[in-house]
């Protein structure tokens, strides 16, 4: 794929995450180079449960296929490399349902 390519595809990805946010009730803003902002290290900033959380969207064709299938198989999966903090995995429809009032019901 090309760079611009590559940047397009990373776009529409921002785009939509920050609508499903919104459409779950979440504050949500785009920050980096759409707003100016280079050198940010983020695409997002998000409120949730009363905390700012940057935001960092990633796609890939091929990518992550051995994590996905693992993910089949539970409801979060759990990453860790050495010296370096777990990481927690989660399908975004799950996540905006433990962190909105969709989750309370």
């Amino acid at each position: 794929m090309t760079p611009a390519g590559s940047k397009a595809k990373g776009s529409r990805l921002e785009l939509s995450v920050a609508r499903r946010l919104e459409d779950a009730g979440l504050e949500v803003s785009r920050v980096g180079y759409q707003a100016g902002m280079r050198g940010t290290a983020h695409d997002l900033r998000a409120t949730v449960c009363g905390q700012s959380l940057a935001v960092e969207c990633k796609a890939r064709a091929d990518g992550w296929v051995e994590q996905y299938r693992w993910l089949d198989q539970a409801d979060m999966l759990v990453l860790k490399a050495d010296r370096k903090p777990a990481l927690a995995v989660l399908p975004l429809e799950t996540f905006l349902a433990l962190v909105t009032k969709e989750g309370e019901e």
